[in-house]
């Protein structure tokens, strides 16, 4: 991978979505797989300055922060149940990712298909504004929301083999599985950092993004965990 120049903070939004997102929508391409950048060698300096952006525990830590109230009204009135068994439960969230053996490493932060470049050979990924120390199934995790069924179990298939093949005896598959929850936290934080630091005529465009993140979050809870 080559790094880029920062440039603007334009992201991408899950195709078929309204204006929104980290940004402007700019849908997803979806060209060939390029597979995902390996882990660095060397241990890349972490950023302290956003504490809920890299590492899984500090996102799960940060869940309790932002949009809970908004996020325990649901129609159907699970919101509340569901909340408390999703903070109970982060914990050990938490440490079942950690046992997967993958190592906290450089991780995009906007790892979607329109920001893969390739001319069927080599591949480039660009746009590391949000580039930052941290687990890399939040990586792993980005590209479903942009590509269909088909196109995802290629995706996952061939970034899990790269991990296998970088830390043996690793389980990347499982850590997709476990790490959605802390996925949607670590961008309904994003999101609300995002919105206060946009114009007051863009935050209409995105004032609903953190819950939306926190509400995706909270679904992932088993519906037995909230019966008690």
């Amino acid at each position: 991978m080559a790094p880029v120049r920062r440039g603007g903070r334009r992201r991408g939004a899950p195709v078929g979505s309204r204006p929104g997102g980290l940004g402007r929508r700019r849908p997803g391409r979806r060209g060939r797989t390029s597979g995902p950048y390996p882990a660095h060698a060397g241990r890349p300096r972490e950023r302290t300055a956003r504490p809920a952006r890299g590492r899984a525990g500090d996102v799960a830590r940060a869940g309790a922060r932002w949009g809970w109230g908004a996020a325990r009204r649901p129609a159907d009135g699970r919101g509340a149940g569901a909340a408390r068994a999703l903070a109970a439960r982060l914990p050990a969230l938490v440490e079942e990712l950690t046992a997967c053996g993958l190592p906290n490493t450089l991780v995009h932060g906007d790892f979607h298909p329109g920001n893969w470049r390739s001319d069927g050979t080599l591949a480039v990924i660009v746009d590391y504004a949000d580039s930052a120390f941290g687990h890399p199934a939040l990586d792993g995790l980005r590209p479903r929301q942009y590509v269909d069924g088909e196109r995802w179990t290629q995706i996952a298939e061939v970034w899990a083999r790269a991990w296998r093949e970088h830390v043996p005896g690793s389980a990347p598959e499982r850590a997709l599985e476990l790490v959605e929850p802390l996925f949607h936290l670590a961008y309904a934080v994003r999101y609300q950092e995002f919105l206060e630091h946009i114009e007051t005529s863009e935050r209409p465009y995105h004032e609903t993004d953190p819950v939306s993140e926190v509400r995706r979050a909270l679904a992932c809870v088993r519906p037995g965990l909230t019966d008690h």
